[in-house]
This record gives C-alpha cells, sequence and structure tokens, in this order.
C-alpha cells in the first residue's frame, strides 16, 4: 500500500450516519455502551499502521472449505447434512 494515499472518511458508513451514531451515543446510556464496545473492540488494532494491516491479509490462494447451506444442502457430499427440522430453529 502507497504511502501517497490518506484515507479522507468511512468506506462502510456515510458521514451523516457517523455524526447521528456520535450523537446518539452523547445523548443515550444505551448507545455510549454501545459505542464503548466498539472502540474496545477496536483498540488492539490501533497500534498497527494501515500498511502493517495490508500486511496481514492473506491472498485468494488459502484453502477453502466446504459450507453447509441455510437450507442444509451440503455442496461437498452432494446430500442433506442437517435435519430438515433444524431449519425451523433458525428462521
Amino acid at each position: 500500500m502507497s504511502q501517497d494515499h490518506t484515507k479522507e472518511g468511512s468506506a462502510f458508513f456515510p458521514p451523516q450516519l457517523i455524526e447521528l451514531a456520535r450523537a446518539n451515543a452523547a445523548q443515550f446510556p444505551w448507545a455510549a455502551e454501545i459505542q464503548r464496545s466498539i472502540l474496545d473492540g477496536a483498540q488492539p488494532w490501533m497500534k498497527f499502521s494501515d500498511d502493517e494491516l495490508w500486511e496481514m491479509m492473506f491472498g485468494h490462494t488459502i484453502t477453502r472449505s466446504w459450507m453447509v447451506w441455510s437450507d442444509g444442502f451440503c455442496p461437498d457430499c452432494t446430500g442433506e447434512a442437517l435435519a430438515p427440522h433444524f431449519i425451523t430453529f433458525i428462521i
């Protein structure tokens, strides 16, 4: 990652949404608790530079696993992996 690029804003949230979240955290205890939890979770990553974080990313060459689909179908064994009644518990 080049040092020429500086981050100017969030890649995920528009400025208006960020302002609203900050205002809510200042006004409501429940929002302040969520804000504190988010900041605490991010703290370990704050010691890294953008370049260091970028270097931690892995490429498309990692071995992937087969995941059972939400309807219980297993693409590896091409059969049903879960009992049909399981779906009712996740809906």
